[in-house]
């Protein structure tokens, strides 16, 4: 009798954990740089991300961003690329929540990126990753007041010098703050279409460049473009 009741409960445990491992399947990102909840869709078991309702100030800001999208599903992974133009007068931080969508508009995927620090008037550049194949895509970018970081990207100058098959590119911080996690992001078309897409950190081994420094990065010239266009953002850490 006792060994039956052990084999039960073995069994038991065994469908338990078999169950709390389907539902932890699909993973979403979060942001420490923002509020927003993850909840759950019964239909789909996807986590979504709902973000917080922002200030008047904020919704202000967000009226007034300048967004381009491009989609790229020519490479191992599908994603979406933003290039998004602070036109307001306020510095902020930026995150942008996707919904991907299968071609019955299930929902597939949920994936939030955040820009830690875009100034006014200034240019930055994400890209979003699904992880599963999508039909369609819808996306909130969301503004939020900056209080661990400053936007500091003005005081950088980029120098770009083609060096066949490469493209150096070359950061001096003008400024009296550390620059951290500067990026370059690189967009390669043909035509009017993205054919590649390259993310680099330009600093030093602690991915900072100092203030009067310059720092240098290379990255391959993606081989069968007309054109690429590049965009720089950085930010400070507030002591």
């Amino acid at each position: 009798m006792k060994k039956i009741l052990c084999l039960l409960f073995a069994v038991v445990l065994t469908i338990s954990a078999v169950v709390f491992a389907g539902c932890s399947k699909e993973e979403t990102k979060s942001s420490k740089a923002s509020s927003s909840k993850a909840k759950s869709s019964a239909a789909s078991q996807v986590e979504t991300i709902t973000p917080e309702p922002m200030s008047s100030e904020m919704q202000a800001v967000a009226d007034k961003l300048a967004i381009k999208e491009y989609r790229c599903t020519g490479m191992e992974y599908e994603f979406i690329i933003f290039v998004v133009t602070n036109k307001s007068v306020k510095d902020c931080g930026l995150s942008v929540i996707v919904n991907f969508y299968d071609k019955d508009k299930n929902i597939v995927d949920c994936q939030q990126e955040d820009i830690n620090a875009v100034g006014a008037g200034e240019t930055a550049c994400v890209a979003v990753y699904a992880n599963e194949k999508f039909d369609s895509y819808t996306y909130d970018f969301v503004a939020s007041e900056l209080t661990n970081y400053e936007a500091i990207t003005k005081d950088l100058k980029l120098t770009v010098k083609e060096k066949d098959p490469k493209i150096e590119y070359s950061v001096t911080n003008n400024g009296d703050k550390t620059a951290c996690f500067t990026e370059v992001c690189t967009l390669f078309f043909k035509g009017n279409e993205i054919y590649d897409f390259d993310k680099s950190y330009v600093g030093d081994d602690n991915s900072e460049i100092a203030p009067g420094a310059t720092e240098t990065k290379e990255v391959f010239n993606s081989n069968g473009t007309d054109r690429y266009e590049y965009y720089m953002n950085s930010y400070a850490e507030v002591k």
